[in-house]
């Protein structure tokens, strides 16, 4: 039988917790709007994005917010809103498209988030640009890139195998 698990409640505290990241807020009144730092999102449609596991989602915008820590976070042209942006970064590993837009005094208002499928066009894009930025750079550091091996990942310092990851990643995706 299959038993659904209880769903945890983030009372407030540690924004960067587990909690926090994969719970239910009750630290507010649930249409409230959250600001934290310069990001701004509605607490119910943050719950929402935890409870509605399908399509990439179940985290919380606390979650989410980590996309703009990227150094190598790009922004999409959203064909569906224009008024709003795609934004593109790696989270724990994982590609994470937020939907949001800009907010009074440069804060950011976070409408939506999910995880990019691995063969999906915005993972292609994500991966096209971190590609693009790294053979910019004149750092030879590139310990960020993260290679699959199995159903988990390691560390891949080695610069060429790491270039090499990322083209066949990119060889195996479908074009935009």
């Amino acid at each position: 039988m299959n038993e659904q698990l209880p769903i945890l409640e983030y009372k407030g505290g540690n924004p960067d917790s587990h909690e926090a990241y994969f719970s239910i807020d009750v630290s507010g009144p649930e249409n409230e709007d959250v600001i934290l730092e310069n990001f701004i999102w509605n607490r119910k449609k943050s719950n929402e994005n935890i409870i509605d596991t399908g399509k990439g989602k179940g985290f919380s915008f606390y979650f989410a917010r980590h996309v703009f820590d990227d150094e190598d976070c790009c922004n999409v042209y959203n064909e569906q809103n224009p008024q709003n942006i795609k934004s593109l970064g790696i989270v724990y590993k994982n590609v994470i498209v937020v939907i949001n837009t800009e907010y009074e005094n440069e804060n950011i208002r976070i409408i939506s988030a999910w995880e990019a499928e691995e063969d999906s066009p915005l993972s292609k894009i994500y991966w096209k640009n971190k590609l693009k930025n790294k053979s910019r750079s004149k750092k030879n550091n590139i310990y960020d890139i993260e290679k699959p091996e199995g159903n988990h990942f390691v560390s891949d310092t080695d610069k060429n195998a790491v270039y090499e990851y990322v083209r066949n990643k990119l060889a195996l995706q479908t074009p935009i």
